[in-house]
């Protein structure tokens, strides 16, 4: 069960007991409420975790994305 869930980037409680919805991130953008994918929350923890300077490194390079359209 373990490999099954990191192969489908989810927990192994939530593939045996489901979706908890108090746990469930929901978040506003553009307007549109949307649910935070497990591992956007992962991504978030992580980027969290960075330093201010790796931090900005990290929002250039997502801005470079976006401006050259790969995003």
């Amino acid at each position: 069960m373990v490999f099954l869930a990191r192969l489908l980037d989810t927990t192994p409680e939530q593939l045996r007991y489901g979706r908890s919805s108090e746990k469930t991130l929901i978040a506003e953008f553009g307007g549109e409420m949307s649910e935070v994918a497990n591992v956007d929350q992962q991504f978030f923890t992580r980027y969290l975790a960075l330093t201010e300077t790796q931090r900005r490194v990290v929002r250039d390079v997502v801005g470079e994305f976006k401006t050259t359209g790969v995003v």
